[in-house]
């Protein structure tokens, strides 16, 4: 991605993402997230790969690759409060052990996706990335997405 200056999807942009916060000190925890954003929950496995990173000053939400509603700064994991971020305003919604991201766009909010806490591990993403990059019904082998931050919209396609 750097050397090559080309992209990836969010194995890749995290991946690299959390090696650079943890050489920096924090601890990550990688999680497997179920993609909301224009599409049915039920329709898609639990394959986006996010972030939380462990601070002394909490628990932040980051993910820098998702091919959707970029988000465009950490996230505070607080659920059920609204969080101002350059370009947007995001929130988590929570139900049990279960997070739902959220962005509010004209005044109405959007679930981008759901996800856990609990740790995922490199075997689970190379069973995802099985998924997302050979599976006949896969979204990344039926369309091409391209995502950019600007400074007047978290994202442009």
């Amino acid at each position: 991605m750097i050397k090559k200056r080309r992209g990836g999807y969010c194995y890749e942009q995290n991946g690299l993402f959390k090696l650079i916060l943890e050489e920096m000190g924090f601890g990550v925890r990688t999680i497997l997230a179920r993609i909301h954003w224009m599409s049915s929950p039920q329709d898609n496995p639990r394959g986006h790969m996010a972030l939380i990173v462990d601070t002394k000053d909490g628990h932040y939400f980051a993910d820098v690759g998702f091919g959707g509603y970029l988000l465009d700064a950490p996230l505070e994991l607080i659920p059920n409060i609204a969080q101002r971020s350059p370009t947007s305003n995001f929130r988590f919604e929570r139900t049990g052990e279960l997070y739902i991201l959220q962005v509010e766009l004209s005044d109405t909010w959007h679930n981008v996706y759901q996800f856990t806490t609990e740790p995922a591990y490199p075997i689970d993403f190379e069973m995802a990335n099985w998924y997302n990059s050979a599976h006949p019904q896969s979204r990344f082998r039926t369309n091409l997405m391209i995502n950019r931050l600007t400074p007047t919209f978290g994202c442009a396609f």
